[in-house]
């Protein structure tokens, strides 16, 4: 018996442990630069991710460096108006623009200079998409003739247009089919072959929104 048993111990063969493959830290995302002018009547004070750049009224402030991040997120506000997320692709150059400031706030709109892809016509249609900061009574058009529809935080689909002037309304009712508390009329410029993202914000019955230059079709 102990013989086998000590047989049967010799042919035990221990597990061969994998080889754990070395995880290759994440590259660092390129900085992005910045270049934000005012539109508005006064000066500025915007804040990206929380770095603020101070704009003098109808001037624009020497282009600024921000660090990259990989999920290309900059929480921005104007004084204590908070105007949401934009986006920011790592190594690219971006104009940021305020306009219309109210209330405190303002509507902002960026535009993403990084050089057109080979395959990209330059008569190619843009494409835009819609949503609403917060769940309201906000509803939506786009052109002269468009019908009104609901507009939540839920992302509308993209819908191409030909890349120029484009108008759309936002009206903010009291109840679902209660009184209008605002309209807001806008043309906004789409260049082609870009997305855009129009974000509503409503603050104390305001309605702000943003423009924001999402690029070229991603691959």
């Amino acid at each position: 018996m102990m013989r086998f048993i000590l047989l049967a111990s010799l042919l035990v063969v221990a597990p061969v442990q994998a080889k754990k493959k070395p995880v290759k830290p994440k590259k660092a995302a390129a900085s992005v630069m910045i270049e934000a002018k005012n539109e508005c009547a006064e000066a500025i004070t915007l804040s990206l991710d929380g770095h603020e750049i101070k704009v003098e009224a109808g001037a624009a402030a020497p282009a600024e460096t921000l660090p990259g991040k990989q999920d290309w997120a900059y929480p921005a506000k104007l004084g204590e108006v908070d105007l949401g997320i934009l986006g920011f692709e790592p190594g690219v150059t971006y104009e940021v623009v305020v306009k219309g400031c109210r209330g405190g706030g303002g509507d902002i709109y960026t535009y993403n200079k990084k050089p057109r892809p080979k395959k990209v016509s330059p008569v190619a249609a843009a494409s835009i998409r819609f949503r609403a900061k917060q769940n309201t009574h906000l509803e939506y058009s786009v052109g002269d003739k468009g019908r009104f529809m609901p507009l939540s935080i839920a992302m509308t689909r993209y819908r191409e247009t030909p890349p120029g002037d484009l108008s759309f309304t936002f009206r903010l009712r009291a109840a679902k089919r209660g009184p209008i508390l605002k309209t807001i009329n806008q043309t906004v410029s789409l260049e082609a072959g870009h997305r855009y993202l129009i974000e509503a914000n409503i603050v104390d019955n305001e309605v702000f929104f943003k423009r924001e230059d999402e690029g070229w079709p991603r691959k």
